[in-house]
């Protein structure tokens, strides 16, 4: 019998931490040919980040904007803190590769719309 209960104990706790956990789905941004700008636009979830992929060289100059429909959505470099961050940012990127950042919703669910250059 306590078995039985201790199970349905840590099943119910095993839901309720998978219900917590933020999302951090991956995009790749895509650029048309011949463009330096892309826009992606979707909706985030309450309390949900996504992470976006740029491929870029060393030395271009790299910017992200975001217009959202709520006042707590932040963009930012992964690896960065979000309190340091706002609705865009600009970088020279330092070594060729991809770049990695974060468009984190820290409210209710809502759209964005996200202009991405790199020159």
């Amino acid at each position: 019998m306590f078995k039985k209960f201790a199970l349905q104990i840590l099943t119910a706790a095993v839901i309720l931490a998978l219900t917590n956990v933020v999302s951090f789905a991956q995009t790749r941004v895509k650029f048309r040919s011949g463009s330096d700008s892309a826009v992606v636009s979707g909706s985030l979830g309450k309390n949900v980040s996504r992470v976006f992929i740029v491929g870029g060289r060393a030395g271009q100059k790299f910017s992200v904007t975001v217009k959202a429909g709520n006042k707590m959505t932040f963009v930012y470099p992964e690896g960065e803190e979000t309190g340091e961050w706002g609705s865009g940012f600009n970088q020279t990127l330092e070594a060729d590769g991809d770049f990695r950042f974060v468009l984190e919703n820290q409210g209710n669910a809502t759209t964005y719309e996200m202009t991405v250059t790199l020159k």
